[in-house]
């Protein structure tokens, strides 16, 4: 699947339906990049989180997920501290954004734990009610990206916003105006011009458009 921002809005009104009000019972860190969060909600639904690069997702699964790394990490020791026990209070989105945030309110106080799913740049960023960092799968330091560092006690700083056009508001004109700047195939065009638009969504668009074959 590919999980681009519409998927994930539609994932978020699923999930926010099905998991809000429910229980942590357990979590399990399934490897280095990816966690399992098992939710009651009259009945146990199995979360999947996972920032690996070739792979990132949520999802819910049908079996009982099981640790793959033998060590806690310093992300799972918190979760197992903030999240397990605490109950699911919103499931949240930025706006056509690869993004979604899970809302918790245990013992600890209230955190969120903010997936982003962005290839490469994916990860798992657990943040306090102020706004700071407590632990992330994947630090970032200052040397490898100066504008938006990923280290604990540091203030959570969103993935900057894209300059493109919202597929919502933008009309006819702009859009011809907009792709006509840039290069390359169709599909390829309308991803670099269109925010939260994914080569797949591209390409049915086209289709459904009658464009079988894009140059």
């Amino acid at each position: 699947m590919t999980f681009d921002a519409l998927t994930l809005a539609a994932l978020r009104q699923e999930l926010g339906a099905l998991l809000s009000g429910g229980r942590v019972q357990r979590i399990v860190r399934v490897s280095s990049l990816a966690l399992g969060l098992e939710v009651y909600v009259g009945a146990r639904h199995q979360l999947l989180l996972s920032a690996e690069p070739t792979a990132p997702q949520i999802r819910l699964v049908s079996h009982k997920l099981r640790r793959g790394e033998d060590r806690p990490s310093s992300l799972s020791l918190l979760l197992a501290k903030y999240v397990e026990g605490a109950r699911v209070v919103n499931i949240a989105q930025p706006e056509l954004e690869r993004v979604l945030s899970l809302g918790f309110a245990g013992e600890h106080g209230n955190v969120r734990l903010i997936c982003e799913l962005m290839g490469n740049l994916s990860n798992l960023v657990l943040v306090d009610g102020e706004g700071r960092i407590l632990e992330a799968a994947k630090r970032v330091p200052r040397s490898i990206n100066r504008y938006r560092e990923v280290l604990p006690n540091r203030p959570y700083v969103p993935p900057p916003p894209q300059q493109k056009l919202d597929p919502r508001h933008a009309s006819a004109a702009e859009l011809v105006e907009r792709l006509e700047t840039l290069t390359g195939p169709l599909t390829r065009r309308l991803t670099q011009a269109l925010v939260g638009v994914s080569p797949l969504l591209a390409r049915e668009a086209l289709y459904r458009a009658g464009e079988l074959d894009p140059v």
